[in-house]
């Protein structure tokens, strides 16, 4: 606000209301002196009882107080324009000012409001996040599920048999302890080794 102040008092407009001002000033105390003279010859006028040379004198301080009474009237009033129209511009440009000080104010005001509205409801979810109780499903859910009849009893089925082999009734299965047949018809097995195993 009061840098374009600043500017305005040094600039043309208050320095020309100014000069006229001044002018009218130096002519109000001429006038003054002026009107004291008249004033004085006047007297005199009348001591000497209508001397000519003092008559003409008389009426020529007259005749000069008139213009200076004139030239101040004039002055008078273009100085008391140019003051109310710097004044007026003055005001003008104040407002103008002060509007523009307040709506950066008021937008810096509603931006901090925003931020702050914001970074309430970040911290109202995290305060819900970390009070929230953690669900006991949550955990059997991550649970293994329980063991095969097949797996329990250390009979491992392959994963790569074909499809209607499995619903032949056959599944894959790894020999886990060694087997010596007694007789010809009885195979004889190793730990390791596979074996196709038919359901009755």
């Amino acid at each position: 606000v009061a840098e374009p102040l600043r500017a305005m008092v040094m600039g043309a407009p208050l320095e020309d209301a100014r000069h006229l001002a001044q002018r009218y000033d130096r002519i109000r105390q001429e006038a003054e002196a002026q009107a004291t003279e008249v004033a004085r010859r006047q007297a005199k006028a009348r001591e000497s009882q209508g001397h000519p040379d003092i008559l003409t004198k008389l009426e020529s301080a007259e005749a000069k107080l008139q213009d200076l009474k004139a030239n101040m009237t004039t002055l008078g009033k273009e100085a008391a324009s140019a003051l109310s129209s710097v004044e007026d511009q003055q005001q003008k440009l104040t407002l103008e000012r002060l509007i523009s000080m307040v709506e950066s104010e008021r937008a810096y005001h509603q931006r901090v409001l925003q931020i702050l509205d914001q970074l309430e409801g970040e911290m109202v979810s995290e305060r819900q996040r970390i009070e929230a109780p953690t669900t006991p499903s949550s955990n059997a859910d991550n649970m293994p599920p329980p063991p095969s009849y097949e797996e329990a009893n250390g009979v491992f089925a392959s994963h790569m048999h074909d499809t209607s082999t499995d619903s032949m009734g056959y599944f894959l299965g790894e020999v886990l302890f060694p087997y010596h047949g007694v007789t010809d018809v009885e195979l004889s097995l190793t730990a390791g080794e596979y074996v196709v195993v038919r359901k009755v």
